[in-house]
């Protein structure tokens, strides 16, 4: 694949995901095709400019060494500038940030949503407490959270991690009642 024709595909990737298999390639092609034609054109613009330059500053015709490295510089410039044109008005892209783990999340509005196992889940762990709305919806994150994370769910109630992540969902539903009742007093 030329550099240019891998430039392209990158450069279009994701934009045109939409379209088929063949459709994309052929676009690429004609692409492709399009931006060599028009970077053989620079090149060939460049290498003249740049003999006449040569043979005017040495006051003597270019020797084939001279002409192929002047002709390679050509053609780099011709493709870097092809190129900048393929992305100009393109957005750098963003650097991918790894990913917030889930109980990093739990108790906020980019909470995991739970499933319907998890639902019934902390029904049956804790049948008192998930008659309160707050707690049962904290609790439910957290489980599921925890499950998204890879962590240990209890799945009985005579869990001891049960109580402890009982207390864990208490405590943050009395902290999220005191902030609310803050706000009720501002």
């Amino acid at each position: 694949m030329s550099g240019i024709r891998q430039a392209v595909h990158e450069r279009y990737s994701a934009e045109l995901e939409v379209m088929d298999r063949a459709d994309f390639e052929e676009f690429v092609t004609a692409r492709t095709a399009a931006l060599e034609l028009e970077a053989d054109q620079l090149a060939m613009a460049a290498r003249a400019e740049l003999t006449r330059r040569w043979e005017a500053e040495h006051d003597r015709p270019i020797g084939y060494l001279e002409q192929v490295a002047l002709h390679r510089r050509a053609r780099q410039s011709a493709d870097e500038t092809v190129l900048a044109q393929l992305w100009e008005g393109e957005p750098e892209p963003e650097p991918e940030l790894a990913p917030v783990p889930a109980m990093a999340r739990w108790g906020t509005p980019e909470a995991s949503d739970p499933t319907e196992e998890t639902e019934a889940l902390v029904a049956r762990l804790w049948p008192q407490q998930a008659q309160q709305t707050r707690f049962r919806v904290l609790a439910e994150d957290l489980l599921a959270a925890r499950d998204e994370d890879g962590l240990t769910v209890p799945t009985d109630p005579a869990d001891p991690l049960a109580a402890e992540l009982a207390a864990v969902v208490a405590d943050r539903a009395a902290q999220l009642a005191a902030a609310v009742e803050e706000l009720g007093r501002s």
